[in-house]
Protein backbone atom coordinates (compact mmCIF):
# COMPACT_ATOMS: atom_id res chain seq x y z
CA UNK A 1 0.00 0.00 0.00
CA UNK A 2 2.85 2.72 0.90
CA UNK A 3 4.46 1.48 -2.65
CA UNK A 4 1.29 2.57 -4.16
CA UNK A 5 0.85 5.66 -2.00
CA UNK A 6 4.60 6.68 -3.04
CA UNK A 7 4.04 6.20 -7.06
CA UNK A 8 0.99 8.17 -7.07
CA UNK A 9 2.65 10.88 -5.20
CA UNK A 10 5.96 10.39 -7.11
CA UNK A 11 3.81 10.79 -10.55
CA UNK A 12 2.62 14.06 -9.33
CA UNK A 13 5.43 15.16 -8.90
CA UNK A 14 7.34 14.52 -11.91
CA UNK A 15 4.84 13.38 -14.56
CA UNK A 16 1.38 15.83 -13.95
CA UNK A 17 2.12 19.11 -14.90
CA UNK A 18 -0.64 21.75 -14.99
CA UNK A 19 -1.30 23.15 -18.21
CA UNK A 20 -0.16 25.90 -19.82
CA UNK A 21 -1.22 29.45 -19.22
CA UNK A 22 -3.04 31.04 -21.62
CA UNK A 23 -1.38 34.42 -21.93
CA UNK A 24 2.19 34.92 -23.20
CA UNK A 25 3.42 36.01 -19.71
CA UNK A 26 3.57 33.13 -16.76
CA UNK A 27 2.26 34.36 -13.29
CA UNK A 28 4.04 33.58 -9.97
CA UNK A 29 2.91 30.15 -9.15
CA UNK A 30 3.79 29.00 -13.07
CA UNK A 31 7.49 30.31 -12.32
CA UNK A 32 7.47 28.11 -9.18
CA UNK A 33 6.08 24.93 -10.71
CA UNK A 34 8.64 25.24 -13.74
CA UNK A 35 11.56 25.90 -10.79
CA UNK A 36 10.32 22.57 -8.63
CA UNK A 37 10.04 21.18 -12.48
CA UNK A 38 13.31 21.92 -13.26
CA UNK A 39 15.05 20.84 -9.87
CA UNK A 40 13.09 17.69 -10.44
CA UNK A 41 14.42 16.67 -13.99
CA UNK A 42 17.96 17.65 -12.34
CA UNK A 43 17.48 15.09 -9.82
CA UNK A 44 15.96 12.25 -12.26
CA UNK A 45 18.52 9.35 -12.58
CA UNK A 46 20.42 8.88 -15.58
CA UNK A 47 19.43 5.15 -15.48
CA UNK A 48 16.04 4.52 -14.25
CA UNK A 49 16.72 1.00 -13.48
CA UNK A 50 18.35 2.44 -10.75
CA UNK A 51 15.62 4.02 -9.19
CA UNK A 52 14.81 3.58 -5.34
CA UNK A 53 11.35 5.55 -5.15
CA UNK A 54 11.83 6.00 -1.04
CA UNK A 55 15.70 7.87 -1.44
CA UNK A 56 14.27 9.93 -4.51
CA UNK A 57 10.70 10.68 -2.70
CA UNK A 58 12.47 12.03 0.21
CA UNK A 59 15.17 13.91 -2.45
CA UNK A 60 11.71 15.45 -4.25
CA UNK A 61 10.10 16.67 -0.60
CA UNK A 62 13.61 18.19 0.35
CA UNK A 63 13.09 20.09 -2.97
CA UNK A 64 9.91 20.67 -2.50
CA UNK A 65 10.43 22.07 0.86
CA UNK A 66 12.98 24.70 -0.61
CA UNK A 67 10.97 25.68 -3.46
CA UNK A 68 7.33 25.88 -2.46
CA UNK A 69 7.35 26.83 1.55
CA UNK A 70 8.82 30.67 0.82
CA UNK A 71 5.21 30.74 -1.55
CA UNK A 72 3.32 29.16 1.53
CA UNK A 73 0.82 32.41 1.26
CA UNK A 74 0.87 32.60 -2.48
CA UNK A 75 -0.10 28.55 -2.62
CA UNK A 76 -2.63 29.46 -0.10
CA UNK A 77 -4.65 32.25 -1.95
CA UNK A 78 -4.50 29.51 -4.61
CA UNK A 79 -6.09 26.94 -2.82
CA UNK A 80 -9.12 29.32 -2.47
CA UNK A 81 -9.19 30.57 -5.27
CA UNK A 82 -9.30 26.59 -6.83
CA UNK A 83 -11.72 25.79 -4.27
CA UNK A 84 -13.96 28.79 -5.26
CA UNK A 85 -13.40 27.56 -9.34
CA UNK A 86 -15.19 24.19 -8.19
CA UNK A 87 -18.75 23.41 -9.18
CA UNK A 88 -21.21 22.80 -6.48
CA UNK A 89 -22.43 19.57 -5.64
CA UNK A 90 -26.14 19.77 -4.01
CA UNK A 91 -27.86 17.12 -2.40
CA UNK A 92 -29.72 16.13 -5.29
CA UNK A 93 -26.59 15.16 -6.90
CA UNK A 94 -26.43 12.18 -4.56
CA UNK A 95 -29.74 10.52 -6.50
CA UNK A 96 -28.56 6.81 -7.66
CA UNK A 97 -24.94 7.58 -6.52
CA UNK A 98 -23.81 5.69 -3.75
CA UNK A 99 -21.70 7.49 -0.66
CA UNK A 100 -18.66 5.52 -0.08
CA UNK A 101 -17.15 7.53 2.52
CA UNK A 102 -18.04 10.41 3.96
CA UNK A 103 -15.55 12.81 5.98
CA UNK A 104 -11.64 12.41 6.68
CA UNK A 105 -10.76 10.38 3.80
CA UNK A 106 -6.88 10.63 5.13
CA UNK A 107 -5.40 7.21 6.23
CA UNK A 108 -3.10 9.51 8.65
CA UNK A 109 -3.41 12.69 10.26
CA UNK A 110 -2.54 15.76 7.80
CA UNK A 111 -0.67 17.24 10.62
CA UNK A 112 1.72 14.06 10.70
CA UNK A 113 2.21 14.21 7.02
CA UNK A 114 6.07 15.55 6.32
CA UNK A 115 5.17 18.93 4.96
CA UNK A 116 7.95 18.21 1.91
CA UNK A 117 4.80 15.34 1.26
CA UNK A 118 1.76 17.82 0.80
CA UNK A 119 4.13 20.01 -1.36
CA UNK A 120 5.33 17.04 -3.18
CA UNK A 121 0.97 15.52 -3.75
CA UNK A 122 1.01 19.02 -4.53
CA UNK A 123 -1.83 19.59 -1.71
CA UNK A 124 -2.94 23.14 -1.90
CA UNK A 125 -5.00 21.86 -4.83
CA UNK A 126 -8.28 20.83 -3.68
CA UNK A 127 -9.05 18.44 -6.59
CA UNK A 128 -5.36 17.36 -6.41
CA UNK A 129 -5.65 16.54 -2.51
CA UNK A 130 -9.05 15.11 -3.21
CA UNK A 131 -7.89 12.57 -5.60
CA UNK A 132 -5.23 11.55 -3.97
CA UNK A 133 -7.09 10.89 -1.09
CA UNK A 134 -9.74 9.15 -2.73
CA UNK A 135 -7.17 7.04 -4.53
CA UNK A 136 -5.56 6.00 -1.29
CA UNK A 137 -9.28 5.33 0.27
CA UNK A 138 -10.59 3.18 -2.70
CA UNK A 139 -8.00 0.06 -2.31
CA UNK A 140 -8.97 -0.14 1.10
CA UNK A 141 -12.85 -0.37 0.09
CA UNK A 142 -12.95 -2.69 -2.78
CA UNK A 143 -10.95 -5.96 -3.36
CA UNK A 144 -8.38 -6.53 -6.33
CA UNK A 145 -11.21 -7.13 -9.20
CA UNK A 146 -12.83 -4.65 -8.23
CA UNK A 147 -10.10 -1.91 -8.19
CA UNK A 148 -9.11 -3.35 -11.18
CA UNK A 149 -12.68 -2.92 -13.30
CA UNK A 150 -12.76 0.55 -11.43
CA UNK A 151 -9.19 1.66 -13.10
CA UNK A 152 -10.89 0.70 -16.77
CA UNK A 153 -14.12 1.63 -16.27
CA UNK A 154 -12.35 4.96 -15.04
CA UNK A 155 -11.00 6.14 -18.72
CA UNK A 156 -14.05 6.21 -19.95
CA UNK A 157 -15.87 7.94 -17.32
CA UNK A 158 -13.19 10.08 -15.31
CA UNK A 159 -13.46 11.44 -11.97
CA UNK A 160 -15.21 14.50 -11.17
CA UNK A 161 -14.06 17.00 -7.97
CA UNK A 162 -17.20 19.16 -6.74
CA UNK A 163 -17.04 21.84 -3.78
CA UNK A 164 -19.71 20.36 -1.07
CA UNK A 165 -20.03 22.91 1.25
CA UNK A 166 -17.84 22.78 4.79
CA UNK A 167 -16.88 25.81 6.56
CA UNK A 168 -13.89 28.50 5.04
CA UNK A 169 -11.78 26.98 7.22
CA UNK A 170 -12.99 23.36 6.66
CA UNK A 171 -14.44 23.35 3.27
CA UNK A 172 -15.22 20.00 2.04
CA UNK A 173 -14.63 18.10 -1.65
CA UNK A 174 -16.92 15.26 -3.24
CA UNK A 175 -15.01 13.39 -5.52
CA UNK A 176 -17.54 11.52 -8.33
CA UNK A 177 -16.41 7.97 -9.04
CA UNK A 178 -18.53 5.91 -11.22
CA UNK A 179 -21.56 5.48 -9.41
CA UNK A 180 -20.23 6.35 -6.25
CA UNK A 181 -19.35 9.49 -4.06
CA UNK A 182 -16.56 10.18 -1.87
CA UNK A 183 -16.16 12.94 0.14
CA UNK A 184 -13.00 14.78 1.63
CA UNK A 185 -12.39 17.65 4.15
CA UNK A 186 -9.81 20.08 3.39
CA UNK A 187 -7.81 22.10 6.44
CA UNK A 188 -7.63 25.46 4.48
Amino acid sequence: MRYAVVCVLMLSAIGCESPQSSTNSPGPLEKIHAEFRSEIVKALPADYSSVKPNEDLKEFQAIAVRVYSPHAAELRQEAMRLLAELPPFDSNALDGLVERFSGDLEPEKAAEWPVGMLYVGKAWNPTAAALVMKNITVPRLVGAGEFGARAMHRRFLPDRVYRSGGTKSEPLVAVKSLRDVFKKKLDA
